[in-house]
This record gives C-alpha cells, sequence and structure tokens, in this order.
C-alpha cells in the first residue's frame, strides 16, 4: 500500500519547469499581499492628511483673502502716491496778463473798444505742450448765463461737433516750468454799452479756452472769461468760466499730435 505522499515531495519529485512555476505563483502572491498592505497604510495616511487639511481650510482662507487685501491696499497706495506726484509735477498753464494794445475811442454811436493781448504761463514744475488757445466773443445785455459760457468755451453748440465757432489760435510749441509766451494772442473788447431809454447794459465777454498736453501725456484745460467794465478798458472775470479740468493723472495713455 503506497502512503501518501506530503506537498514538499511531490515538489521535488516533479519537473524542474513545474517548480519554477510553482516559485513564481508563489513569489507573485507574496508581492501581491505586500502591494495591498502597503496600498492600505497609505490610504489610511491620506485620509488622515486629507482630515487635517479640511480642518485647516477656513483657516487658509482666511490667510488667502488676508492677502489678496494686503496685495490691493499696496496696490492702491501706489496708485494714489503715483497720482500725488503726477499732480504735484505736472504743468499748469494759466492766464498771465491781458494787456491792451490799442485803444479806440468812443463817440455818439459806438463805446470805446480796446484790442488786447492774452499771455499765458507755465506756473507747474514740468514742460507743457501743444499749448493751444480758442477766443470767442459774445455781445450781450449782461454777463452771458453759466451755461452760455460753458457752449462757447465746450464748443458744445448744437450741430458744431465740437468745433468752435473760430479756429485756435495756436500758442507756443511748448511752455517749459515759469516761462510765458512770448507773443500774445490777440482779442478785443468795448466799453459797457448802455441803450437810451432803458437800464439795460450790452456787456462785450471775452470767452477762452486754453487746451495743453502735459509731460505724462495727458490732456488739460483752462476757461476764462472776461469784459471791459469801465471806459478805460480795465477787465473784469466774469461770473463763471473762469475754471480747469479735473482730468485724472495717472491715465497714462499715447496722445496722438
Amino acid at each position: 500500500m503506497t502512503s501518501k505522499r506530503t506537498w514538499w515531495e511531490r515538489f521535488k519529485a516533479s519537473s524542474a519547469h513545474t517548480q519554477a512555476n510553482i516559485v513564481c505563483t508563489i513569489l507573485v502572491m507574496l508581492a501581491t499581499i505586500g502591494y495591498a498592505i502597503i496600498a492600505a497604510r497609505q490610504l489610511v495616511s491620506m485620509n488622515g492628511q486629507l482630515s487635517e487639511v479640511s480642518k485647516q481650510f477656513p483657516e487658509i482662507q482666511k490667510s488667502a483673502a488676508a492677502a489678496k487685501l494686503a496685495a490691493d491696499t499696496a496696490a492702491n497706495t501706489l496708485t494714489l502716491s503715483e497720482a500725488n506726484y503726477r499732480r504735484d509735477e505736472r504743468a499748469w498753464v494759466v492766464v498771465d496778463q491781458m494787456s491792451i494794445i490799442e485803444s479806440y475811442p468812443g463817440d455818439d454811436k459806438f463805446p470805446a473798444s480796446w484790442k488786447y493781448g492774452l499771455y499765458v504761463r507755465n506756473v507747474g514744475k514740468t514742460i507743457a505742450r501743444d499749448v493751444r488757445i480758442h477766443i470767442d466773443k459774445a455781445f450781450g445785455t449782461g454777463e452771458l448765463s453759466k451755461h452760455g459760457v460753458y457752449l462757447f468755451q465746450m464748443r458744445a453748440f448744437k450741430g458744431m461737433h465740437g468745433k468752435p465757432f473760430s479756429p485756435d489760435a495756436r500758442g507756443p510749441e511748448s511752455l517749459a516750468p515759469g516761462e510765458r509766451s512770448a507773443i500774445p494772442v490777440l482779442t478785443s473788447g468795448s466799453a459797457p454799452q448802455r441803450f437810451p431809454g432803458s437800464s439795460a447794459v450790452g456787456i462785450d465777454n471775452i470767452i477762452g479756452r486754453i487746451d495743453y498736453i502735459d509731460a505724462f501725456n495727458v490732456r488739460h484745460w483752462r476757461t476764462f472769461c472776461y469784459y471791459a467794465f469801465d471806459e478805460k478798458g480795465d477787465l473784469i472775470h466774469c461770473l463763471s468760466g473762469n475754471d480747469q479740468d479735473q482730468n485724472p493723472e495717472p491715465a497714462v495713455s499715447s496722445v496722438s499730435h
């Protein structure tokens, strides 16, 4: 009677090819078991890390919001500093003088009148370029209304499309800081005119605007309005129309010439 052989005896009695297959199968099985153990440990570790991150997420959100607020504050501060610097350093062109060049005595039909020369000056700290001066005349009984002055200075009459009744008088090519225009722009005015049998007074309004570009390529303007208030040709400011623009300095843009 043949005794039952053990698995080891059967293994030894088998061929070399069979033995190799058995050994490889055992090794693959052991490797699979080992990989499963490692994967299980990694999964446990990842679950723990995920749980920790979930706990810290609100704090991370707060930190990100604080960082963004700090960056925005820094950007706003830089923009404000740049604007203040440009406002302090930019050109400012103003009317420096309106002087009488010629006088024309009045008579029974016409009031005295004068030819004036307008000089402008850059009172800012940097150069003003492409200086242009526009002057209109408007005769009326009393001063023009604020709206009427605005229509002349801003060229806003219906159908004008930004074009003046008369062309701009080109000023100096540029004005350095403190420089005054060498050649005046000419205009004229007359004394107040009184009409027989009426309390109305005719006033010759001199209405104008100065346009220029500063060193930071920002366009600016200055308006003016005068009229002669006596028989000597002395000028006084109108109640409105003596303003300057509020164009923001931070906007750097290319300017066409």
